[in-house]
């Protein structure tokens, strides 16, 4: 049924301030990157109306390891010559001054399968943006079989007339990097062209060698974070909050990406300070800083500087961003499994149909909590299949990080309904006695997980692995029995407490690589994989020869890996068993 409170705080939805905000941010701002005057000058705004709403508001300040683009060109030398208009991508190794020549060659979507059989070493390799892997992806494998130059063709129609190039950045380290993975960074100088001119390379090199050379610059150094944060506190003490953002840097004239995102915040930031009085959760809106080309740093900052009220009290991250794109229809959240069933039912009420579903990935959205253990929720409307391949799957619309990101991109009418699927899910997050979590979902996730992983390599230390078995099936078996008797004699504060603990104890090992102080790269292959770090260490010993020191190297991280899985299942099952 649908809240009432939520309702009303629809029905007092102002589109005409949420307006001035979004116009405010793209025409008298605009693009906004990291350690510049304007996000300094957009963030001082967003303190300013948080604090004409009512809320505790200030701007974090912090070191932040980041790029600014400088120059790039690209021509053609043969068969033909040509000039290519070009931009830098951000966080690479710049080209000497005298730049780098080579043979072209097209991969595709640039991931390890297109590398297959082939031999790029000193070559100059030419991928589409489709985001299948991310950029920092692309640029990591091209690296590693030691390309020496990538060149990323934009999404989007290859129109003559659309010159559209994309702008973004390759560190794949998400927020600062530490002294283990500074050395990770890819070395490689790595452009972006248009869509028009990608196909023309990838025409003209469809029966004949081509030859380009290129320059880049782009820098590599630390800037000061401006980071906006509004703090909204219940009339009543509590200890137990959610945590709603949106980042604040942007490309381009920044509308969609994310102008609409931060409009959103703020005009619900206002609305909900109104009706503190019936919250139950404090809410944190933030602006983040470091989205875009320090990968994460401003929601990585404000994990490890959060990090014990996260640990014990967050129920929740909803992150908003890329709303209401133009030609968008199909409604989609994107979310950790546990949301899945309260959010689908949510969305039904509010959109009468149920959308889809996209199981959260690391670099979809501020997705820096995966480690710590806190469920994300993203929302926002998505292209058909049919009008995402007419668009070269350009997923956030072909104007993203462009000067072209325009208002009239936003299609308002989607926008007013997706502000009220946030408000719906905002206030029932701060408010449910017990947090909504789906462990019936989460538990099936795992033994899917491991179902897969054991599938996988059979022939590979069968023994240990049954021990995640047995412990996932008492895990589900528990479950039923506590769900059949909806958890009596426990408080709501002790059931939510039991629910948050289990979260902590099994995302961080189920979902993530790098586990529970670490934070994964964005779009990391390795994350697609069940159980990340099993699985990993699994694929690697299978890759030896069995009786080879390599493969008794891999063996041992097995055994250490599936340790970490069970400890992880045997402290959720204990949260249960000691109800």
């Amino acid at each position: 049924m649908k809240d009432n409170l939520a309702e009303k705080i629809v029905s007092e939805f102002s589109m005409e301030n949420a307006l001035v905000h979004m116009n405010y941010l793209v025409d008298q701002v605009g693009e906004r990157l990291s350690g510049t005057p304007q996000i300094q000058k957009a963030a001082k705004y967003i303190e300013q109306t948080l604090q004409s709403n009512g809320l505790e508001s200030w701007i974090d300040e912090f070191p932040m390891y980041h790029s600014f683009p400088k120059q790039a060109s690209l021509k053609v030398l043969a068969p033909v010559a040509k000039e290519i208009p070009a931009e830098p991508v951000c966080h690479i190794l710049s080209t000497p001054p005298e730049g780098v020549s080579g043979e072209l060659i097209y991969l595709g979507v640039g991931g390890e399968d297109d590398y297959s059989s082939k031999d790029v070493s000193g070559k100059i390799v030419l991928v589409d943006m489709n985001w299948a892997p991310a950029r920092p992806e692309k640029a990591l494998i091209a690296w590693k079989h030691h390309a020496s130059a990538l060149i990323i063709m934009n999404w989007g129609l290859p129109d003559p007339d659309n010159p559209v190039i994309q702008m973004g950045a390759i560190k794949s380290q998400w927020g600062n990097p530490t002294p283990d993975s500074f050395h990770e960074i890819p070395q490689i100088p790595v452009i972006s062209i248009s869509r028009y001119h990608g196909e023309y390379l990838k025409q003209l090199g469809q029966n004949q060698s081509i030859h380009v050379h290129l320059t880049a610059e782009a820098t590599r150094e630390w800037v000061t974070a401006q980071q906006p944060t509004g703090f909204l506190r219940c009339t009543e003490p509590t200890d137990e909050c959610i945590v709603i953002g949106s980042h604040l840097d942007a490309w381009g004239k920044s509308a969609i990406c994310n102008s609409t995102g931060n409009a959103l915040l703020l005009e619900l930031s206002r609305l909900l300070y109104q009706y503190r009085s019936r919250l139950k959760r404090n809410i944190w809106f933030v602006f983040w800083d470091g989205h875009e080309i320090a990968e994460g740093a401003g929601s990585t900052y404000f994990v490890d500087t959060h990090w014990q009220e996260l640990t014990r009290h967050c129920a929740v991250y909803i992150n908003a961003d890329n709303l209401a794109i133009d030609g968008t229809t199909i409604p989609t959240i994107e979310g950790n499994t546990e949301m899945k069933s309260f959010t689908q039912s949510l969305l039904k009420e509010i959109w009468n149909e149920p959308g889809h579903w996209i199981d959260a990935y690391k670099g979809g959205g501020d997705s820096s909590f995966f480690g710590i253990g806190v469920p994300y929720v993203s929302f926002a409307t998505e292209y058909t299949d049919e009008e995402l391949k007419r668009l070269n799957y350009a997923v956030y619309g072909p104007w993203l990080h462009t000067e072209y990101d325009t208002v009239d991109k936003v299609n308002m009418d989607i926008y007013q309904k997706t502000m009220a699927f946030f408000a719906h899910l905002s206030i029932a997050m701060a408010n449910t006695e017990i947090i909504p979590y789906s462990l019936q979902d989460l538990a099936a996730e795992i033994r899917d997980a491991l179902a897969t992983v054991t599938g996988n390599f059979p022939h590979l230390l069968r023994e240990p692995l049954a021990g995640l078995e047995s412990t996932i099936l008492s895990f589900i078996e528990k479950l039923t029995a506590l769900e059949e008797s909806d958890w009596k004699g426990l408080s709501a504060q002790e059931i939510n407490c039991r629910k948050i603990r289990i979260l902590r104890s099994l995302s961080p090992v189920f979902r993530s690589f790098s586990g529970r102080y670490g934070q994964d790269a964005c779009g990391s292959l390795r994350t697609e994989k069940p159980i990340p770090g099993l699985y990993y260490a699994l694929e690697q010993a299978d890759s030896y020869e069995k009786g080879t020191h390599e493969f008794y190297l891999w063996s041992t991280e097995v055994l250490r890996q599936n340790n970490r899985a069970f400890d992880a299942l045997d402290q959720a099952l204990f949260c249960l068993e000691t109800i």
